[in-house]
């Protein structure tokens, strides 16, 4: 049922028992509760993107083509763990000459130009270097120009970027600035973002890759911090070659596979001709499909939801007996950095974060099939976790956390090893996720440099938080189903990341939109069963004004979530449970009810004046499909 059906169903209701009240003259019929079909509450979401490009020639772009080939409506989850069917419009525009090149100026004000301040990848020594164990010199400089990818998210937000208020979504800024490389001498040129370490408090200009040096990450742009994100296309990365390189994981056949930048794209396809514009039309398309079904619409639900959410991290420490005191190891891991991170990003969920360090060798049953398993490579010792350590772990999940802490619980083990990597199926990893509970693990060369204690190279709060998103039901930003083109958000959900300890803008609002329909649908459906409660109880005069503020109080929280007032909405929602439980209780216990006299007429006159209102605005609000 559609949120105005739902909100015009109450406001005849409303009106059916004020009438009959104000007259007098109802009379109790009984209703048999189960017998009721009760209407389907889930929230549908219409939201617009609006993509503007900049630098474009518009006489090239086929808008109808290009819109032909988005994919404009998603649906993941059900009422259980919620439900959340989005709907796209999309609306294309593009800059001024005068837009254009005031974003120009500013981009050259800030970049860095020179000699070898870009890279590319050195693919047949990265390829070496996986087959041996070796860590050489992966990255051959490049000459051009490189921008600090944040320095431009934030001049957009304070010179082009707009809310829309009626018709709210995500807006793409997409870029062709061709203008700042020279094809003569082969310059390009590059973003960059550099991060402060959640945990290490050190500025951080590489990526967590299994090298200790690669430089700058080579984005293609930014976004998340706000609705909405930007991608210069013909910008350089090699991202993608790293990808198919060291970790082998892109499928589909996406175009910017191929063509890894517009200046690529020129050189190989007439743009003017029906087949180029086809080619570029399905090249911007692939990008764009990229961000709406891994980022736009990112939820995944995979578990009940709760109020409360209980997170309990098991440190299992082997480092102390590698020499390494306990002072020099608890940075790794913050409860207070990661409480503060999800409150700040999820305010309606009340949070509960332990953390309890124990020494490995005090459970022989995990600790000797660690030294059981050992196994040893080009790369050093290992464990396959899949080769039975995982089935002993969930067995034993029961033993080591409290299942009665919280609505939900979010159980995670932690290992730090001296020198051990785990391995998922010969896959190097520091966290594991998505199954219900987490494992983490680190050592001494990745949580120091070269192993000195006081040189704190990466923390695992914000590893911890990743793999807390997928049991939440957060996807990556990424995936086969919509390619790999969506990499360049900051989200810690990002294998593309440098150490984000937060959820983007895109991400919260995914969580919250399916928080939204399972409060709100609970909230309803108990309110459907209060209400012919109600009226089986003879609609008690003293209880209408609470019924009326009820049926208000859901129909704010439709608004709300209507205009993307996520957090506000279901705060609505959870609040019209306590009422409607309140409402239960007086139903069932008459004499308890306040005896503050109720003003009938005002009741009635406020009754109907709410039942107007809704009305008004169904007829007039815009409904967008």
């Amino acid at each position: 049922m559609k949120k105005s059906n739902l909100i015009l169903k109450a406001a005849i209701l409303v009106i059916f028992v004020a009438s009959f009240n104000s007259i007098n003259s109802f009379t109790s019929v009984a209703v048999n509760v189960d017998s009721i079909n009760l209407p389907d509450y889930s929230l549908d979401t219409d939201l617009t993107l609006y993509i503007n490009f900049f630098g474009y020639d518009n006489d090239i772009l086929n808008l109808t083509e290009i819109e032909s080939m988005l994919s404009s409506e998603f649906n993941d989850g059900n009422q259980e763990i919620g439900s959340s069917t989005i709907s796209f419009d999309f609306v294309f525009s593009f800059a001024t000459e005068t837009d254009y090149n005031q974003l120009e100026d500013y981009i050259n004000s800030i970049k860095l130009y020179g000699t070898g301040v870009g890279y590319s990848l050195n693919v047949s020594q990265l390829i070496d270097d996986l087959a041996t164990g070796d860590r050489n010199d992966i990255l051959i400089p490049e000459n051009g120009s490189v921008i600090d990818a944040r320095l431009v998210e934030n001049y957009l937000y304070e010179n082009f970027y707009e809310v829309n208020i009626e018709n709210p979504g995500y807006t793409m800024f997409l870029f062709n600035f061709t203008s700042l490389d020279s094809l003569v001498d082969n310059q390009d040129h590059w973003y960059k973002v550099v991060e402060t370490g959640f945990d290490s408090n050190i500025t951080i200009d590489y990526w967590f890759s299994g090298y200790s040096d690669i430089p700058f990450v080579p984005t293609l742009g930014l976004g998340g911090s706000e609705r909405f994100c930007f991608l210069d296309l013909s910008a350089r990365t090699w991202y993608y070659d790293w990808l198919f390189t060291a970790w082998g994981f892109p499928t589909g056949d996406y175009s910017y596979y191929t063509y890894p930048d517009l200046d690529t794209l020129a050189q190989n396809v007439s743009l003017y001709g029906s087949e180029g514009k086809t080619v570029l039309s399905t090249y911007l398309a692939d990008y764009i499909n990229s961000y709406l079904g891994n980022v736009f619409s990112a939820y995944y639900g995979v578990s009940p939801i709760g109020k409360s959410y209980s997170m309990q991290v098991k440190v299992f420490n082997n480092l102390t007996e590698a020499g390494y005191t306990l002072d020099e190891l608890n940075w790794v891991i913050s409860k207070a950095r990661i409480f503060n991170q999800l409150e700040n990003d999820f305010p309606w969920i009340d949070w509960i974060i332990d953390v309890q360090y124990v020494n490995l060798i005090d459970y022989p049953s995990i600790s000797s099939w660690i030294s059981s398993n050992l196994q040893q490579d080009q790369d050093g010792d290992y464990i396959e976790v899949a080769n039975g350590f995982y089935q002993l772990l969930e067995t034993q999940l029961p033993i080591h956390f409290d299942y009665t802490a919280a609505d939900s619980i979010l159980p995670a083990y932690f290992f730090l090893t001296d020198d051990i990597q785990f391995r998922w199926y010969g896959t190097a990893f520091a966290g594991l996720g998505g199954m219900g509970w987490e494992l983490l693990v680190n050592d001494q060369y990745s949580m120091f440099e070269n192993g000195v204690s006081s040189l704190p190279r990466r923390g695992m709060s914000a590893v911890m938080i990743h793999e807390l998103g997928h049991s939440l039901g957060m996807p990556h930003p990424h995936g086969g189903t919509y390619g790999w083109g969506s990499s360049f958000i900051e989200d810690v959900m990002n294998y593309f990341s440098i150490g984000e300890s937060s959820f983007s803008s895109f991400y919260k609002d995914g969580l919250a939109r399916a928080h939204n329909n399972y409060w709100y649908s609970l909230a309803s459906g108990e309110m459907d069963a209060a209400f012919l409660k109600y009226i089986d109880a003879g609609s008690i005069n003293e209880l209408l004004v609470m019924v009326n503020d009820i049926y208000i109080l859901l129909g704010s929280a439709a608004n709300d979530y209507q205009d993307m007032n996520y957090t506000l909405s279901i705060e609505k929602a959870q609040l019209a449970r306590t009422e409607i439980e309140t409402l239960v209780y007086y139903i069932d216990n008459p004499d308890q009810i306040p005896t503050t006299p109720t003003n009938r007429t005002a009741s009635y006159a406020s009754l109907l004046v709410f039942a107007s209102i809704i009305i008004s605005s169904i007829l007039v609000k815009r409904k967008r499909k």
